[in-house]
């Protein structure tokens, strides 16, 4: 049983490392299987398809980098009123980490345009869940300050997105600032009422 296990992880992590250097187009199952030390009908039989090993990649690569950026941010942050800058901080030193190389979730998105295809989706998910993190800390904050939770999550997002999309620890360090201001906007408007 563990011989399977490590076999579909290989096969997984080879896939993931490939689409990851060169991209889902440009990655063969040939490829794949070489560099996993699998037979392609081994992979076909854990994965189905290509398409199907993308989307098991990217839902993978999605969980993994939540579970480590979410701990990530909870470390730094020191409580939760401190978490959107800690979220900030965290997302530039992973920036820093991909020398501006497209994370496999954005390379999702850019590759897969047909918004059936199930890269494409997972990747959405990916999103999804980050979506459903900002929403939380947007609400929280809302307890402390004039802020509308919802108002608050899209401008975190989109500053994160837009972070994320240039690919610069800068960039991150930038939104975080533009993130503090928004704060401290709502802290000041609190205050005049």
């Amino acid at each position: 049983m563990h011989a399977r296990a490590d076999k579909y992880a290989g096969a997984l992590d080879a896939a993931t490392a490939l689409f990851d250097e060169r991209g889902f187009a440009a990655v063969t199952i040939e490829e794949i299987a070489a560099a996993a030390a699998v037979s392609r009908r081994t992979l076909y039989k854990y994965f189905g398809s290509k398409e199907a090993l993308a989307a098991t990649a990217v839902r993978e690569y999605g969980n993994q980098w939540r579970s480590w950026f979410f701990v990530a941010v909870d470390d730094r942050a020191g409580g939760p009123l401190y978490t959107i800058p800690a979220l900030f901080d965290v997302l530039a030193t992973w920036l820093e980490g991909t020398r501006g190389r497209r994370d496999l979730i954005a390379r999702a998105l850019a590759e897969f345009p047909d918004a059936g295809h199930p890269a494409r989706e997972a990747a959405h998910e990916h999103r999804q869940a980050l979506r459903a993190f900002l929403a939380k800390q947007a609400r929280y904050i809302a307890r402390y300050k004039d802020v509308t939770p919802a108002k608050l999550t899209t401008a975190l997002e989109v500053l994160f997105e837009g972070a994320v999309a240039v690919g610069r620890a800068g960039a991150a360090r930038e939104a975080k600032a533009v993130a503090e201001a928004l704060l401290e906007r709502a802290n000041n408007v609190g205050r005049r009422k």
